[in-house]
């Protein structure tokens, strides 16, 4: 039996050993939540969902306005714009290529598949895991830019409006479905779709600095209106088609879970890394 100085010094030495045990687990426990995988890795804003009564609104008001658009403002703007100064049109003449949808799509699919494997290869453990972040962003792109650009390509052939090179003789509201016929596709603007769902799915991904990516797209969209392949008003559709088949696309994702999370201060992105920094 110990009793005493004896019995405070096993008593004090029981309290060290149990502190010491203590820390120890806290330490392990800390290490194991941040060695458990992040599953969001990109942060977004969230998105009300609409009432029954808007999308009524939507297909009321939608028509009528794109009618009234085509019958008293494609045409001024039309002769306006491809009278411009021979420089501007050349200028417009190259920039209406970026948007073309080959140049994205391409490599932001071969990035999503290629990904996933970068753990066979040579490199850091950090660094596998930001190739793989960048593969799921540029997942989230494809989808972002290829589904508005299916719709608007079906969308184009199945109306089959007059592009402006027939207003003369056709006028703005010309539809005549031609699949084989690219003049007889104006409606709407499939570059204009691709550039704006782009510059969507990057202000999405990146904050309010990925929204200069509109002022390309805006620069794009005029691009069909000076080239005469487009009107006003199917430039104003590709705009709404492509910023909200990109929002669908982000919802789909956040409902799901598939590399969004929700923030309260706004837009983040981190890197997926196994353990936070």
């Amino acid at each position: 039996m110990i009793t005493g100085q004896g019995f405070t010094h096993s008593c004090d030495v029981r309290q060290v050993m149990i502190v010491a045990l203590l820390k120890k687990s806290a330490f392990f426990s800390n290490l194991s939540q941040k060695a458990a995988p992040m599953v969001n890795i990109f942060t977004g804003p969230d998105l009300k969902r609409w009432s029954p009564i808007t999308y009524l609104f939507i297909l009321i008001f939608a028509p009528a306005i794109f009618f009234v658009t085509a019958m008293w403002i494609d045409a001024p703007v039309t002769n306006a714009l491809t009278n411009w100064p021979p420089q501007i049109i050349n200028f417009f003449e190259l920039l209406t290529r970026l948007g073309e949808s080959d140049w994205i799509l391409i490599p932001t699919l071969l990035f999503w598949g290629v990904a996933p494997v970068s753990n066979l290869l040579p490199l850091g453990y950090r660094l596998q895991w930001r190739l793989r972040t960048f593969g799921a962003g540029c997942g989230f792109v494809f989808a972002a830019v290829a589904l508005p650009g299916l719709v608007s390509a079906l969308i184009k052939r199945g109306l089959g409006r007059a592009r402006p090179v027939h207003m003369d003789e056709l006028g703005t509201l010309h539809f005549s479905p031609q699949w084989g016929d690219w003049t007889f596709q104006s409606f709407p603007s499939g570059h204009t779709t691709t550039a704006f769902a782009l510059a969507t799915a990057i202000y999405l991904l990146t904050g309010r600095w990925g929204a200069l990516a509109y002022i390309g797209a805006v620069l794009i969209a005029l691009s069909r209106i000076v080239d005469g392949v487009h009107y006003f008003s199917d430039v104003v559709a590709g705009t709404f088609l492509g910023v909200g088949g990109a929002l669908w696309v982000y919802h789909q994702y956040r409902k799901r879970k598939w590399g969004f999370d929700g923030h309260k201060k706004g837009h983040r992105l981190r890197w997926a890394v196994p353990y936070k920094i």
